[in-house]
């Protein structure tokens, strides 16, 4: 072939040799420039149909132009040989560079970055590589980087694939015939690799086998035979101890995230793969060589990073209607921890997020994050005790949020809160309108209407005894700013739902027409034309996005899922739209039950990760009662038998049960239950029967803590009050005060074995500290805990007690017996590294010797929140 003219192309020497044809080096006559020749295989262009759309192929490749990519000038045809025209690359390719070992990072970090911003343009065309590898990325003498054959393997393959067992880690001219899986196996995505349709996400993880690669000169999946090799990718987990101590902690996000073998966990664009790499380059380019310790900032780089770009390109007032839905995951900076019983908010312009969190100092407060800033930071003065529920004014200036039974707003450029009025309960969702109305729902309560100037809170709604229903929460105003829709929550499951409130209607007047069957919130967001807007909410943990007309209060067409695996708790909303195409939303992460001995060494799970909620453990340390969350958001309540490894379920309705304790002799079981508004105790003997409600509190919703040793007091408190009870359990039933706390709360009451202490937590101090008190109460209290402390819970011989301190550690402390109570100095067992803003959900039991403790642990790591942007292109799909 060398020296051969083909047209006005003179060839020249062979440049190499694959399962995509013989490449040759050629002049090209006309344009008087060098050029590649691709000549495709025989077995190739002897098939029309193949042929043909191979050139349909072609031409869309041909489209692509970025300096990237090798570029494809044409398909030729000559003495019946039929060729591609491509871009001539001179330098070395990455694998030829690799093989001389790994990349230092700052070279590993450009190379990448550039490959990343190849793919990325051509994701945009519509265009997937498929069969990305070292030896398709050319590195120049300049060292720029071209990715080569982008699109071939596509355009050469047949209309399905299969494994082509015959070669690795090259294919050869095997590929090219029907049914062959294209690409390396080395750097196939596990759905590649099944044979399975691919789309833009299998070159994510290609690029991410290149990165791992770069940076540690080893494969992140291999093995002796393509077989094995291709078990390493469907079965194998990367080396991560493999990688340099010097590479940024996002650089790490950014390869566990490409590197997820389920898709819908694995990045979906390039753009974000690229600027977390643009971002870590900045970062080790300022550093010195030795760790600096502000590094964790990178760890939230994909959060911060972007925000840049979303400044200039995505907040807008419009989405852009021709942009692709970019989906991320976020994470919070170092040592701030997530309230999972609160509430975040995305404001209406969709450029800051406000979310409660604690900081170092333990205190939790709501936080806020500008996505154009690379600082996240609490707003001084929004510090709450147990809920705090936020949402923002519609100019994205104010954000209203509860906090000790108070509705406050606080201006999030600066300044002290504003109190707006007192609330009855713990708010649960509201809504902001232009005329400066706010409302907002309540936990056990209705709808109420304040001035956002602040006043008296009047009620909008009522509930309904005869329809059994528990609490309204979450308004949302429509775009009149005089109808709202809201969440009707029902111990009878058809009652609850969506239903449309009016400003101008009395509370006993309100619509009973229900929008929606759910017992989750819904958000709307208004259309940004004149079309309708559409009604957020979820179904079986996927969030839904549905047309409502304003006009008619009533969902237009059908429902088109936007996410999935996203959380629910309670009545909480695990999600957060702008009216600019912006949707943040988290999930509901799962749980371990592991027992712990007090070196903090693992002794073993005890069943499966779930969605483990409040637990109990049993007098002897032979049972489990457990609440668990189901997919549509709902706490049943099972019994785990630790002997016999075994599980039985308790409740079967359709309601929400939690806080289960044992009776002292292990055959009883109670619990609070939505089936009552008050939440109430209800009571299962064992073998399971069907509950029995024990009490009923009237116009008060509580909280279980224990149940006494001798079975005749059950200790709870008011979820309204800061204030500790005992209820007998017979005579007369008359609740018996324990503690009033005069400023902030007391819960998580707990009797000694003896029944003649009670250990509790309270934050009438400012922070939260253990305190014990005699029972019967006789005024006397004694502070345990000096530096903080949640959580007390009692070794089974009264001699020692236990709590968690601010930094997460246990805390022991020795319990001396006699008349009076007599303690010493708390002391750390150690540190358990789990989330203590999240105090009002149990953490860990201790088995009746103190040798060992059953903690609840996250059973992976997660991060917080999920970003989509420009999510309204989904509805077009």
């Amino acid at each position: 072939m060398n020296g051969k003219t083909l047209g006005h192309y003179r060839v020249g020497e062979q440049l190499g040799r694959g399962g995509m044809g013989e490449v040759y080096l050629a002049d090209d006559l006309n344009l008087n420039r060098k050029v590649a020749l691709k000549f495709l295989p025989e077995a190739f262009t002897g098939d029309p149909e193949r042929m043909a759309r191979f050139e349909r192929e072609a031409k869309l490749l041909a489209t692509l132009n970025h300096p990237n990519i090798a570029a494809i000038y044409g398909l030729e045809e000559a003495e019946g040989k039929r060729f591609l025209v491509l871009e001539l690359v001179e330098g070395e390719t990455l694998a030829q560079r690799l093989s001389k070992g790994p990349l230092p990072v700052e070279e590993a970090l450009e190379v990448c970055c550039q490959i990343a911003e190849g793919l990325e343009a051509a994701h945009e065309k519509g265009v997937i590589h498929r069969d990305l590898k070292p030896a398709n990325v050319m590195i120049t003498e300049g060292d720029k980087v071209k990715i080569l054959d982008f699109g071939l393997a596509k355009a050469l393959a047949g209309e399905t694939q299969g494994v082509d067992a015959s070669q690795s880690p090259t294919l050869t001219d095997a590929m090219t015939q029907r049914g062959m899986i294209l690409g390396t196996a080395a750097y196939m995505s596990p759905e590649q690799a099944k044979g399975k349709a691919v789309d833009k996400r299998a070159d994510i993880w290609a690029f991410g086998c290149i990165l791992f690669e770069c940076l540690t000169g080893k494969r992140v999946f291999e093995g002796e035979t393509i077989t094995e090799t291709l078990a390493a990718v469907l079965k194998g987990e990367p080396n991560w101890e493999a990688l340099p101590a010097a590479i940024p902690p996002n650089i790490r996000f950014v390869l566990r995230r490409c590197l997820e073998k389920e898709t819908k966990r694995r990045f979906g664009d390039a753009a974000a793969v690229r600027i977390m790499i643009e971002e870590a380059r900045g970062i080790t380019e300022a550093a010195a060589p030795a760790k600096r310790p502000w590094l964790w900032i990178s760890v939230t780089a994909l959060f911060f990073v972007v925000s840049a770009v979303l400044s200039l390109i995505h907040f807008r007032e419009k989405p852009l209607p021709l942009v692709e839905p970019m989906r991320f995951q976020i994470a919070l900076p170092d040592k701030v921890s997530l309230s999972q019983r609160g509430e975040f908010a995305l404001s209406p312009n969709g450029r800051i997020l406000a979310f409660p969190a604690a900081g170092s100092d333990g205190v939790a407060r709501i936080w806020v994050r500008a996505l154009n800033s690379l600082e996240a930071r609490p707003l001084s003065g929004t510090e709450f005790s147990m809920i705090s529920s936020c949402f923002w004014s519609p100019d994205s200036r104010f954000i209203a949020f509860d906090a000790d039974l108070k509705l406050k707003k606080i201006d999030v450029s600066g300044g002290p809160p504003q109190t707006l009025c007192d609330a009855s309960s713990f708010s649960l969702g509201g809504s902001w309108n232009r005329e400066g109305v706010i409302i907002f729902g309540g936990y056990g309560g209705s709808v109420m209407r304040v001035s956002a100037a602040g006043g008296v809170a009047s009620q909008l709604t009522m509930l309904d005894p005869d329809r059994r229903e528990g609490e309204h929460t979450h308004p949302t105003f429509l775009p009149d700013g005089k109808h709202f829709l809201y969440l009707r929550n029902s111990s009878l499951p058809e009652n609850s739902g969506i239903y449309v409130g009016s400003l101008d209607a009395k509370p006993e007047e309100q619509s009973a027409k229900q929008v929606l069957p759910t017992n989750s919130p819904a958000v709307y967001v208004p259309s940004q034309d004149s079309g309708p807007g559409q009604l957020l909410f979820l179904r079986e943990q996927m969030i839904m996005a549905q047309r409502f007309d304003e006009t008619r209060f009533e969902l237009v067409g059908d429902p088109v899922i936007l996410a999935e695996q996203v959380g629910s708790l309670y009545s909480f909303a695990l999600y957060s739209a702008s009216t600019n195409g912006v949707l943040i939303y988290g999930e509901n992460p799962e749980s371990r039950l592991i027992w712990i001995d007090r070196t903090g060494r693992e002794l073993g799970m005890i069943g499966e990760p779930d969605y483990y909620e409040t637990f109990d453990l049993s007098k002897d340390a032979s049972r489990l009662a457990v609440a668990k969350t189901n997919a549509e958001g709902r706490q049943n309540l099972w019994v785990m038998d630790l002997l016999r490894d075994s599980t039985t379920r308790l409740t079967l309705e359709d309601a929400d049960h939690s806080d289960p304790r044992w009776s002292p002799e292990g055959r009883k079981v109670i619990f609070a239950s939505t089936r009552d508004p008050s939440r109430s105790p209800f009571e299962v003997s064992l073998p399971a029967s069907d509950p029995i409600q024990v009490f009923k509190f009237g116009g008060k919703t509580f909280g279980l803590d224990d149940w006494s040793p001798d079975g005749n007091y059950l200790l709870y408190h008011d979820t309204n009050q800061p204030e500790l009870w005992a209820l007998p359990l017979a005579g007369d039933r008359k609740p018996m005060l324990v503690t009033r706390s005069l400023s902030g709360f007391a819960d998580q009451g707990q009797f000694s074995p003896d029944g003649r202490w009670i250990a509790f937590n309270t934050n009438e101090s400012g922070r939260h500290e253990v305190k014990v008190v005699p029972f019967p109460p006789n005024g006397e209290k004694w502070q345990i805990s000096t530096s903080g402390g949640v959580q007390p819970t009692w070794r089974g011989d009264g001699k020692e007690l236990y709590f968690l301190a601010p930094d997460a550690a246990l805390m022991a402390v020795d319990v001396r017996p006699g008349a009076t109570f007599a303690w010493g100095e708390p002391h750390p067992l150690y540190k358990t590294q789990i989330d203590i803003i999240n105090n009002d959900v149990e953490q860990y039991a201790p088995d009746p010797n103190g040798k060992r403790f059953l903690f609840r642990k996250p059973a992976g790591e997660s991060a917080p929140f999920t970003v989509i942007l420009n999510w309204t292109s989904l509805l077009r799909k």
